[in-house]
């Protein structure tokens, strides 16, 4: 299994590092360069640049402006991406634990079992919840 980095050692790679990864060929192949140069303006981020905001945000989901700021001087991306990449990800977050509740309330499993009683088994049997004990004082 392997070590996940520091947001810190990631940070201390070099901008220029983050940059220049090499872009999958194998898709430039399947589109004509028109649409090629139009998608370059989504978002593509490096895997350094999508460890550092993926640390981020599993330490905390809600950035403050400060706080987009830093990340985006450290990944150099601009700020509206930083912005943009923190929403998208609460968005997806929060859809999918939506997803998760729907499936579980409406699924068939069960939650927790009780026990069921007659009620003259509670009248003739009464149950004693706290045990209670006399004490008597020594001297």
């Amino acid at each position: 299994m392997e070590a996940k980095e520091s947001t810190c050692e990631i940070q201390n790679k070099s901008k220029l590092q983050l940059m220049k990864k090499p872009l999958k060929q194998n898709h430039i192949k399947r589109q004509t360069k028109k649409r090629y140069f139009r998608n370059l303006k989504i978002m593509l981020l490096s895997d350094d640049q999508y460890r550092i905001l993926q640390n981020e945000f599993d330490k905390n989901d809600r950035w403050e402006k400060s706080k987009i700021l830093e990340l985006s001087k450290t990944t150099g991306l601009s700020y509206t991406k930083v912005y943009k990449w923190n929403w998208d990800k609460r968005e997806e977050k929060e859809k999918n634990l939506l997803a998760n509740y729907n499936e579980l309330k409406n699924s068939q499993k069960v939650v927790f079992q009780t026990q069921v009683q007659p009620i003259r088994q509670k009248i003739i049997k009464p149950q004693n919840i706290f045990k209670l004990e006399k004490l008597v004082p020594t001297i």
